[in-house]
């Protein structure tokens, strides 16, 4: 520790650790809002409604609030004290409110009438696999145990809608690893008369043992997992099935062969028909289909995407009339926008437009007619509150405070609760209205949990460019916040740079994991950048790790640690790490193994090794198959880091979890085979597993990785 600073300590640092929880900034664990009325339960339990009215445009609030042990009285014993409760669906009807809460393994009906709450029903939950809810009270479910698929209603009634009879096909695990936005199995249709279903024959699949062994005492259960790999001929077979509530009868899709992928499920307004969007298996052309629902025959194509790059589809249509929808795209503008589509004329609109990306899609005001939704507008840091009138495309801003806003509102909004934090403000909790024209009320304020602390400094910009046409870097440095004039401190290099993460934000603690301050307390200088191929910037700025996938980050990272030792004169650049997981242990690799830097030390957690062990969804999206389907081609070997391990040249710490169905530790155990190649290396690469978990490290064990990581780092720094 650098002086008599007050520091926090790494239990409140790392998420499992003891005292993370009292560090935390205080905000509702969960939200809910229908109709005028938005419903909370805080930290505590305490659960609060707010009726809201508007009178001369302004809000009129009325708040009734039931303590956790009310609620619980309810339940008579029912249930322990210690319950989590979540609100699940919520039913409206001018003063009486029906609420469906989830109390740790119970779902748990309450009326709230004349101001009282009743208990009406209560169902277990602890054997139901998979589920979804209309927020309304209807559930559908399958046993843990069983390929069946159960709709609950709001009356607490329950009944088997469909039995699987065909072994090789399941309904317990979402298709396609649940890429695309596929994270349910169920979609009830509006009229509640029929649910559509995926269902998934992953036989063909090749099957790989996981051992199960947490305690390490009894003796490992041995599993298999389905894990579709890239180039691999036999990718899981995926059909789509509606079935009847009441007769049971069901109807298949009837798509055709080029279909790989079937995305972004929608029932039609009427329920007549179900729209999807049909990807091919090299994930460059997408249809949007629509089906019969008495059928399941196709009745044609609605509109197309196609890129010589690749069409990510991750989001279902809203429809805002019978013949209208909007939907998310960024294969016409490059940039993740709404389009209005409009089934009678053929006819498709851009209603959002610029170089930002529509982050959040939340919904459609008919009383404004306008797009409601939160977009990187303002700066690619931030997550604003905008809506977009249709009739003229003119944009208004809703946020009263810019940085990193989740919004909360009802499928037909009138009114949304606000959760706002920003690198200055660690929580504010807001209830607006577009009756009141974006009047807002503060519900909750939190007081910065840090404030008597000495936290370390952390300093947010964009690298300055060699060419006024480059893009933007944007990069952050946690640095101890006392340093000595003349002092020089090593330099720990944290990476990511994949699709789908964005690692700096404009939010309280500006993004860092609680590692960096662990690090910077410890006397280091934490740098990290957003390269090519990160999220929220577009696709040119994504897509350009098409077939490289370590190529561009490499370059930007070589040239951010440049700028850093040229500029900031408290570094030592003869003294840095680097360390990252998942595809931030692949960069790290990449770095040790193919950059050239003179690294002292490394540490790689869930590293991708190979892109040929890696999943098929996920991997030929961002690698081009040769043209017989497979992973032969140069692409595929010189983003294969394995192939470089000679090019060691400092320690390395090699992490893995033994059940991770992520990252396969067949990864780990084919670099290591390489390395064994090489003799005169063996002594420099550690490895560590953690039994017991998966894809990362997560509970009270994050604190014994975090400290290993940190001993590894200090070991040669």
């Amino acid at each position: 520790m650098m002086g008599n600073r007050k520091t926090l300590p790494l239990e409140a640092l790392v998420p499992g650790g003891n005292l993370y929880d009292s560090f935390q900034p205080d905000s509702y664990a969960s939200i809910l809002v229908r109709d005028h009325v938005a419903a909370m339960v805080d930290a505590k339990g305490t659960l609060s409604l707010h009726w809201v009215g508007v009178d001369s445009s302004h809000m009129n609030i009325t708040t009734s609030s039931f303590p956790k042990d009310e609620l619980l009285r309810e339940l008579n014993g029912c249930v322990e004290d210690t319950c989590d409760i979540k609100l699940s669906g919520m039913v409206v009807k001018e003063a009486e409110v029906t609420l469906f809460l989830m109390i740790t393994d119970s779902l748990v009906r309450m009326d709230l009438l004349n101001g009282k709450l009743q208990f009406v029903w209560r169902v277990s939950t602890e054997d139901w696999s998979l589920t979804c809810t209309d927020g309304r009270g209807n559930y559908i479910y399958t046993p843990n145990d069983r390929d069946e698929i159960n709709y609950l209603n709001e009356k607490g009634l329950s009944r088997v809608v469909y039995k699987e009879s065909n072994p090789n096909f399941t309904l317990r695990t979402t298709p396609s690893r649940q890429e695309f936005g596929i994270d349910q199995m169920f979609f009830l249709s509006p009229d509640k008369r029929k649910i559509a279903f995926y269902r998934l024959d992953d036989s063909k699949v090749t099957s790989y043992p996981v051992a199960q062994a947490p305690d390490g005492k009894d003796f490992p259960v041995i599993t298999h997992i389905k894990y579709p790999m890239a180039g691999s001929p036999n990718s899981e077979e995926v059909q789509v099935g509606l079935v009847d509530i009441v007769s049971g009868d069901v109807v298949w899709l009837k798509g055709d062969a080029e279909i790989c992928y079937w995305v972004g499920l929608t029932w039609s307004p009427d329920s007549n028909s179900i729209f999807c969007f049909g990807v091919n298996r090299r994930q460059q052309l997408s249809r949007l289909l629509r089906f019969n629902a008495e059928s399941g025959n196709c009745m044609g194509e609605v509109l197309r995407e196609e890129s010589s790059k690749y069409v990510e589809q991750q989001h279902s249509l809203c429809f805002i009339d019978d013949n209208r929808f909007l939907f998310q795209s960024r294969t016409f503008s490059k940039y993740n926008h709404i389009y209005l589509f409009d089934l009678k004329s053929n006819t498709l609109n851009q209603i959002t437009q610029g170089n930002w990306e529509v982050t959040t899609f939340l919904g459609y005001s008919p009383q404004r007619d306008s797009v409601l939704y939160l977009s990187t507008k303002n700066t690619p840091l931030n997550r604003d509150f905008f809506a977009t009138r249709l009739s003229d495309g003119q944009t208004f801003s809703l946020s009263n405070l810019l940085g990193t806003h989740q919004v909360y509102m009802d499928e037909d909004p009138h009114l949304w609760v606000d959760v706002f934090n920003s690198s200055n403000e660690p929580c504010v909790t807001t209830l607006g209205s577009l009756e009141s024209y974006g009047e807002t009320v503060v519900l909750k304020r939190s007081f910065n949990p840090y404030e008597t602390y000495d936290l370390p400094k952390r300093i947010v910009g964009i690298l300055p460019k060699s060419n006024p046409s480059d893009d933007d870097i944007y990069y952050r440095i946690t640095k101890p916040k006392d340093i000595k004039s003349g002092e020089r401190l090593p330099v720990v290099f944290y990476v990511y740079g994949g699709p789908h993460v964005q690692l700096i934000t404009n939010s309280w603690g500006s993004g860092t994991k609680g590692f960096e301050e662990m690090m910077a307390d410890a006397g280091c200088v934490v740098f990290c950048i957003d390269p090519h191929g990160s999220d929220n910037r577009g696709m040119d700025f994504e897509s350009v790790i098409r077939d490289d996938l370590n190529g561009p980050q490499m370059r930007d990272y070589k040239y951010a640690l440049n700028w850093l030792f040229l500029t900031q004169d408290y570094v030592d650049k003869e003294r840095v790490a680097i360390y990252g997981w998942s595809f931030g242990g692949y960069m790290t690799l990449s770095m040790l193994l193919r950059s050239g830097f003179p690294f002292k030390v490394g540490v790689a957690g869930g590293a991708v090794v190979s892109w040929r062990y890696y999943e098929t969804m996920y991997t030929e999206r961002y690698m081009s198959l040769d043209e017989w389907g497979g992973t032969s081609g140069d692409h595929f070997d010189h983003t294969d880091v394995a192939q470089f391990v000679e090019h060691l040249k400092c320690p390395l710490l090699m992490i893995h979890c033994c059940e991770d169905p992520v990252v396969l530790p067949l990864q780990l155990n084919y670099f290591l085979s390489e390395l064994n190649r090489h003799e005169d290396l063996n002594h420099m690469v550690d490895c560590y597993l953690y039994p017991g978990h998966q894809h990362n490290v997560r509970g009270a064990q994050r604190v014994n990785l975090m400290e290993k990581v940190r001993s590894m780092i200090f070991r040669y720094v």
